[in-house]
């Protein structure tokens, strides 16, 4: 499966249509990184324990103030 939609990106570069191209560019471009947690599915999926474990949160902390 995963082989018919390499092919169909490859297929898809240079595509009239500009989100139709970008989708196969970034694809492609970022497949190892995208598909690596199927080989490996005890990895998590996203970098949040990775942010926790370093103080990130993503969220942008605003000081409240008095009105």
């Amino acid at each position: 499966m995963l082989d018919s939609l390499q092919v169909a990106c490859r297929r898809l570069l240079g595509h009239r249509h500009a989100k139709t191209n970008a989708l196969a560019v970034e694809l492609l471009n970022d497949w190892e990184a995208i598909f690596r947690v199927l080989e490996n599915p005890h990895w998590p999926i996203t970098n949040n324990a990775a942010y926790a474990a370093r103080g990130i949160s993503g969220i942008i902390c605003v000081p409240l103030t008095d009105p």
